[in-house]
């Protein structure tokens, strides 16, 4: 699979908006454990030369798979 625009040929964009939080435990050694995390963001992957092109959803989750 191309990771390219099927219009133009462009690179790809992925951009993720996240308002969500994590949550650390910091011991008195300076240790950090990990919590918890919530996440109520959402993902778009777009051509970088026109956000108007139409990116095949089957593209667009082999993009987000990547991250």
């Amino acid at each position: 699979m191309k990771f390219e625009c099927p219009v133009c040929k462009a690179e790809l964009v992925h951009k993720r908006i996240d308002d969500g939080f994590d949550t650390h435990r910091i011991h008195r050694n300076g240790k950090v454990e990990f919590i918890t995390s919530k996440s109520n963001g959402c993902e778009d992957v777009y051509c970088s030369k026109n956000a108007d092109h139409k990116i095949p959803a089957k593209l667009a989750a082999a993009v987000i798979d990547l991250m």
